[in-house]
């Protein structure tokens, strides 16, 4: 969305904005006269290629701007009839009186006409919503004070599935992907690809959430106006001087998420490691019906796993001296290399930092060994690996400062 740097603000019920915002809907209403200069103003934004946004206070209380969207058509003659779309909630603390007329000067709080032309105005520049939990620096962090249990978020989001549009997956799942699970809705709006940028993203993400609380009974707290922030089922949000309001998604929303297998998991690897050595250990410690019973309903094919790895940059000069140090033969053992290999007919062995990289180990002579492939498990996984790393120390040591 590429906003026009004029806009049209009026008023509308709060409680009928937020249903047309949760179900992604348009509407139209007539004023009794000409409003030319509405017109005028939409005809020049759409010379722009820009988009004439509308700016909504409640019909109710019209203090504060609660809603957004885009003129989409304006019909003048002797009424005027203008068609919204696109209507989603203001995430930022901004008042009636902060709008600047067209004709100059700011609104007034006693203003009563219940339409103008106004200058549109810099959202970044207007703080979030009041709701703080935390503080640190900068950052103001918003959060419930009560949220749902995975088991909840896993019925909830079944619950709502057949309602879901391909766009609530994408956004989801995109959210889901990104580094520690947090993101603006710029950023989301570009890996969901979402045609209509973060203010689409915020219309469905909002209404997302507020579909799942009418499906589940789930009540979340409110601002002090009253207002739910729909978003916050799904995220704790921050805001930050550098990246904007960000949603970092909910751990319990994270593991309801994996749980449906609506994503591929991103665990460590040593985590995923851990786990499977753990699973095993149970099955062993099971009888035999046991395990017949189970594997009688099990898939035949596994579920795909997506699994963190760190990789370390190692010198090659270190991985190459190592190799030529044992001259085919495992460090450890002190056997042949069990195989060659088809690239290039050298022996296979696996290069083995005694003090793991990930644990701040050197990629140095003095810490690394050649091992043959069953070794190698070994000084990881079996009983005796302490004494085994520590004469492979003292070898590795014979080898020089480097």
């Amino acid at each position: 969305m590429n906003p026009y740097n004029t806009c049209l603000y009026t008023i509308k019920s709060k409680t009928q904005l937020d249903e047309v915002a949760r179900d992604g809907t348009s509407f139209a209403f007539t004023i009794n006269m000409p409003w030319a200069g509405a017109k005028a103003e939409f005809e020049k934004a759409k010379q722009a290629g820009e988009e004439y946004i509308a700016l909504f206070s409640d019909a109710a209380q019209t203090d504060k701007i609660y809603h957004l969207g885009i003129v989409a058509s304006i019909e003048v003659d002797k009424t005027t009839r203008i068609e919204f779309s696109k209507i989603m909630p203001v995430e930022n603390e901004i008042w009636k009186s902060d709008l600047v007329k067209l004709s100059g000067g700011n609104i007034s709080k006693n203003f009563i006409r219940p339409y103008s032309l106004c200058r549109t105005p810099d959202f970044s520049s207007f703080p979030p919503l009041p709701a703080g939990v935390a503080s640190i620096g900068i950052t103001k962090t918003y959060d419930f004070v009560t949220v749902p249990e995975v088991k909840e978020y896993v019925d909830g989001l079944k619950a709502i599935q057949p309602k879901m549009r391909a766009e609530h997956y994408r956004i989801l799942q995109a959210h889901y992907q990104m580094p520690g699970h947090t993101a603006n809705a710029k950023e989301l709006a570009e890996a969901a690809a979402i045609s209509d940028g973060y203010y689409r993203v915020n219309l469905l993400y909002g209404g997302l959430g507020h579909m799942f609380c009418d499906a589940t009974g789930f009540v979340p707290d409110l601002r002090p106006d009253d207002s739910a922030r729909w978003w916050a089922v799904w995220s704790v949000g921050h805001s930050t001087k550098d990246h904007g309001f960000l949603w970092q998604m909910r751990s319990q929303v994270v593991e309801a998420l994996e749980t449906l297998r609506w994503v591929k998991a991103l665990i460590s690897e040593e985590t995923y490691r851990k786990k499977e050595q753990e699973e095993t250990v149970k099955s062993l410690a099971s009888t035999e019906t046991e395990r017949q019973t189970r594997l009688a309903v099990a898939p035949s094919h596994p579920a795909a796993l997506q699994v963190l790895r760190t990789e370390f940059q190692r010198n090659p000069d270190v991985v190459a001296s190592v190799l030529f140090r044992a001259q085919g033969r495992c460090e450890l053992c002190e056997t042949s290399a069990p195989f060659l290999r088809v690239s290039d007919g050298s022996a296979y062995l696996e290069i083995h930092h005694i003090v793991s990289l990930s644990k701040g180990g050197e990629d140095t002579l003095r810490n690394a060994v050649s091992l043959c492939p069953n070794c190698h498990r070994e000084v990881h996984y079996g009983k005796e690996r302490d004494r085994h790393n520590q004469s492979l120390q003292r070898i590795a040591e014979k080898s020089g400062s480097r």
